[in-house]
């Protein structure tokens, strides 16, 4: 770049200190935006624990409805509700094929779920929450000279 085309331009005090607070402001302002980011990815993680939970609970609670149909005694079925009889069947045995998927999520989910845990460890040993309090502080620090 030649120096010819240089173009200097000359702040005031005034602008000087303007801008150093609206600088000052965004950082401020990108800071926040990092924890708001970081308290989300808190939750996410947790709602996937309990998302797990309920997958659990929703496993038991369907083989508790088989185990009670198994001890329960089959009745002579009318020819009429045969037919509903049999749509009940093919409704069951969507239902195993729905658990052997439910088994592949739930493996899926297991294996996030570790992910997740070493991310956390790994978190915990370098915390930006406690690095970005700190930048936070020294911001407003910095503000409270300027103005």
């Amino acid at each position: 770049m030649k120096s010819e085309n240089l173009i200097h331009i000359r702040l005031g005090a005034d602008e000087a200190i303007r801008s150093k607070k609206d600088i000052l402001a965004t950082e401020i302002g990108l800071i926040k935006i990092a924890q708001h980011l970081s308290a989300y990815k808190k939750l996410r993680s947790k709602e996937l624990e309990v998302k797990v939970e309920l997958d659990k609970k929703m496993t038991e609670f369907r083989n508790t409805i088989r185990q009670l149909k198994g001890y329960l005694p089959k009745i002579k079925v009318p020819k009429i509700l045969e037919d509903k009889e049999e749509k009940m069947d093919k409704i069951e045995r969507e239902l195993k094929e729905e658990t052997k998927e439910e088994d592949h999520k739930k493996e899926t989910i297991k294996k996030r779920k570790e992910k997740k845990k070493k991310e956390k460890v790994e978190k915990e040993k370098k915390d930006p929450a406690d690095h970005l309090e700190s930048e936070l502080e020294e911001i407003q620090r910095r503000l409270r000279e300027l103005g």
